[in-house]
């Protein structure tokens, strides 16, 4: 396993599946390192340390069913959902920078640093779960296995620089979510360079990756069926004039004995 990865990686005339690799591995990381920064971030946000935590919790419940319903449908699909949740959470954490900060009234006691943490970990909850189900459709069979393992290591290296994250405060207040605005806004433009995988075959061998033929079922078997319609038609034409040529000789032998 491990040398059909190298392999792959080494290889001259994959330039564009390594780049897709490093693509989803990269997702892997941002995912990791925003919602696990954002997490522990939760004490910063002003007011009790208990409240911030336990809505941080609570955020990510709609999150679940919310990502589940999206991924299935044509019009969203797995990429477009993807790209929306972490581009929508990159853009909530880049606001924050904005904000005044100090305690402000008016709209800004709404629109603060914890209500949009609070979305940027809703975003990012469902593109964590997302991130799980696109990696292993679009890794091909050969090579699925060793894939999601090194998308599970690039997942924990985003863990275990996100604790260090928050202590960008000391320089700028707003600069953790600074870093976790780009990153995840980076990471959500980026994911639509990923082709769809909703209700289409998983790939089955590095040349498949290589010809990228992402089709939906849908349109596969409808051009199976109209190619499938006129060839059936042919062969029930021809299988009946065959039977109507067995009967006429059968008739013509019967004839000719009587």
């Amino acid at each position: 396993m491990r040398r059909s990865r190298i392999r792959v990686l080494k290889c001259p005339a994959v330039k564009a599946e390594r780049i897709f690799i490093c693509l989803v591995e990269a997702h892997r990381f941002v995912c990791s390192l925003v919602y696990y920064g954002l997490t522990l971030n939760a004490g910063d946000l002003g007011g009790s340390i208990y409240a911030n935590l336990a809505l941080s919790g609570l955020i990510e419940i709609p999150a679940y069913p919310l990502c589940i319903y999206l991924i299935n449908q044509k019009w969203f699909g797995r990429k477009r959902t993807l790209a929306a949740f972490l581009s929508l959470g990159g853009l909530a954490s880049l606001v924050v920078m904005f904000l005044p900060e100090k305690k402000a009234t008016g709209v800004f006691a709404v629109i603060n640093s914890r209500s949009l943490s609070l979305l940027g970990k809703l975003t990012i909850s469902s593109a964590f779960n997302i991130v799980y189900i696109y990696t292993s459709e679009l890794y091909p069979t050969v090579i699925r296995n060793v894939g999601m393992g090194a998308c599970s290591m690039f997942s924990r290296v985003g863990g275990i620089i996100a604790p260090f994250v928050p202590s960008l405060k000391s320089v700028q207040w707003s600069l953790p979510f600074v870093v976790f605005g780009v990153t995840g806004l980076l990471s959500g433009l980026l994911s639509l360079l990923l082709p769809e995988t909703l209700n289409s075959p998983l790939l089955e061998t590095i040349s498949d990756l290589q010809v990228c033929s992402y089709r939906r079922l849908g349109s596969e078997a409808v051009a199976l069926q109209t190619l499938e319609g006129p060839q059936s038609d042919r062969d029930s034409s021809a299988g009946s004039e065959s039977e109507d040529e067995e009967f006429y000789d059968a008739d013509e032998e019967t004839q000719m004995i009587t």
